[in-house]
């Protein structure tokens, strides 16, 4: 009776299994499962030699006649890669109905070649001897070595043997009185199970009552232990709240101290590198330093509590007493720096002349004022304007430094200032001429290279209207047309505006590129033509090989007669007669 439920059981969620895969497959494709044949051996891959297959039905038959067991036997190549063996061999053996109704002594022997891959579908009757276990054991000793070597008789040969003697009608009895024996001892061990489970259960309430109060006392102690942690645990934190307090204002008080020391130090190298008796810096700096040394003592009595209170009041006045000292020292600095800087634009004269006489010459040879209005406001780059801006810069040196020795830190940094933006301004003026220049040379380069650029238009033009889609219409109308460019004054040296120029050229390129235009969508569209005319002639081939296959598998299927469903076969006839027996989706898949 249990093993019976066992097998139900299997069987119910095999099917649910196999019908989930089937209906998620359903939406990719479908597999034609073939009518039956009611015979024994179907050979649709052609695998089997034709002069051996007797040998196979004469087992199958020799199976049927001792047990009432059909086994059947299908290779086929129409079964898609990527669709389920199980689902196909399933279908297969539940449409043909293999195997004795009642019974269901049923087998079925998938071989896919094309895919290697087999399935044994076992029939409910045979589940008890051929588990799934068994048969993918006997795919794998049979078929594997056999398969792959080319040799499915041999495979399939040795394979029914095996089965045969698995399922010969001792086998059959001796599965029936161990199925016997096994459903008595499962019965008794039911029995013994429920007394056992009815004093594990009285075990387990007073397991759990002596656990409750166990656990009830040491739940009061641990609260007990909890409440002097925590106090613990308080006392502790506090004490580190406090010394982390301790460390904070320890450690502000070695930044302040350390920003007090840098100040000073700064203050020091500056004031330092000034010149001897500049302004009051030494008095300022004799100032600086006894706060130094008295702020440091102080802050020894303090022990780092008033460190900022103490600091912060001194850094302030150092920094209030040296501002107007550090800016006039800065005004000197740049008073000094002005020589180098007049000497550096002295250099760059001849590389601003240079600059400005290029862009002369090609302002007096085109016509290019409207592209270049800022040539007649530049009238400062010249020899003498240069010389000019020269002493202009000399003058502000010399006023500065006079300042300078006067103290008049203002004035001397006016002319500082007037100094730096006559520099600026010439060279704003010569950055825009090397623009301008360069956007002239990229013209002349345009324009000399035009010729070269042209001769390659025309060649592609040449190669699309040779193509031998191309009507002679559209060639001799691109005929005529480039003779008309080659026979017209393209090449003009004569020109008076580069950038006129220019456009004028590349509207000739844009002219010469857009002819081909029409060429170049007819070429596209003949090899869109050419490629869908292709597409279909392979579509009707297929069709064509598809219907063949469908005529000749009608025409062998009308050709055979179907036998009566019946028990018995005679062992010189592929013919099976087919019972009708049910499957559950018992069997094992095997890839080789």
């Amino acid at each position: 009776m249990y093993i019976n439920q066992y097998k139900k059981m299997k069987t119910t969620i095999t099917i649910l299994l196999i019908l989930i895969t089937g209906f998620i497959s359903s939406y990719s494709q479908t597999v034609q499962i073939p009518k039956s044949t009611n015979k024994f051996i179907n050979d649709f891959a052609g695998v089997i030699p034709d002069d051996k297959e007797q040998s196979l039905i004469d087992i199958c038959s020799a199976i049927q006649n001792e047990s009432s067991a059909q086994v059947v036997v299908v290779t086929s190549n129409d079964v898609p890669s990527d669709y389920p063996i199980e689902n196909f061999s399933y279908d297969l053996a539940t449409q043909w109905g293999i195997g004795q109704k009642g019974v269901d002594n049923g087998l079925l022997i998938v071989i896919l070649p094309n895919n290697r891959q087999s399935r044994i579908e076992v029939g409910y009757g045979l589940e008890g001897i051929l588990t799934d276990g068994t048969t993918k054991s006997m795919q794998t000793k049979f078929f594997n070595p056999n398969f792959r070597q080319g040799n499915f008789y041999t495979g399939i040969f040795q394979i029914l043997n095996d089965i045969k003697n698995k399922i010969s009608p001792e086998a059959i009895q001796q599965r029936k009185e161990f199925d016997k024996q096994q459903e008595k001892e499962s019965k008794e061990r039911w029995e013994s199970f429920k007394d056992s489970v009815i004093n594990i259960l009285f075990g387990i309430l007073f397991i759990i009552l002596v656990v409750f109060l166990v656990n009830y006392f040491i739940k009061k102690q641990q609260e007990k232990k909890k409440k002097i942690k925590n106090i613990r645990i308080q006392k502790l934190e506090e004490e580190k709240r406090i010394l982390e307090y301790e460390e904070n204002i320890k450690r502000n008080a070695i930044l302040q101290e350390k920003k007090l020391k840098q100040s000073f130090d700064f203050n020091k190298k500056t004031i330092h590198s000034m010149p001897n008796g500049w302004l009051n810096s030494q008095q300022i700096f004799s100032s600086i330093k006894e706060d130094f040394e008295n702020t440091i003592k102080l802050l020894e009595k303090e022990k780092y509590v008033n460190y900022y209170s103490i600091i912060n009041p001194v850094l302030e006045k150092w920094n209030n007493i040296t501002n107007d000292l550090f800016w006039s020292f800065n005004i000197y600095k740049q008073t000094k720096e002005l020589s180098d800087k007049l000497s550096t634009f002295n250099f760059e004269v001849s590389n601003v002349l240079t600059v400005y006489f290029l862009a002369k010459s090609y302002f007096e040879k085109y016509d290019i004022k409207k592209e270049w209005h800022d040539f007649d406001s530049a009238k400062v780059i010249s020899k003498e304007g240069l010389e000019k801006v020269v002493s202009q810069l000399n003058e502000y040196h010399i006023m500065a430094e006079n300042y300078i020795k006067q103290n008049d830190f203002k004035n001397a940094e006016k002319n500082i200032l007037n100094f730096n933006q006559n520099v600026d301004y010439i060279k704003s003026i010569k950055d825009r001429f090397n623009l301008k220049n360069s956007e002239i040379q990229k013209a002349l380069e345009f324009i000399t290279g035009f010729k070269t650029i042209f001769y390659e238009y025309i060649k592609n033009n040449d190669e699309t209207f040779n193509n031998h889609f191309i009507p002679s219409q559209l060639k001799d109308e691109w005929i005529r047309k480039k003779s008309g460019f080659l026979t017209i004054n393209l090449f003009n040296e004569n020109f008076s505006n580069p950038f006129d120029e220019v456009s004028r050229l590349k509207n000739i390129l844009s002219t010469i590129q857009h002819l081909a235009e029409p060429a170049l969508s007819l070429i596209n569209q003949k090899k869109e033509e050419e490629a869908q005319k292709k597409a279909e002639e392979i579509r009707k081939k297929a069709e064509k090989e598809r219907r063949q296959r469908e005529g000749e598998l009608k025409k062998q299927k009308t050709e055979k007669k179907d036998n009566p469903f019946s028990s018995s076969v005679d062992n010189n006839s592929n013919d099976s007669g087919f019972g009708g027996g049910s499957f559950g989706g018992g069997g094992s898949t095997n890839d080789w």
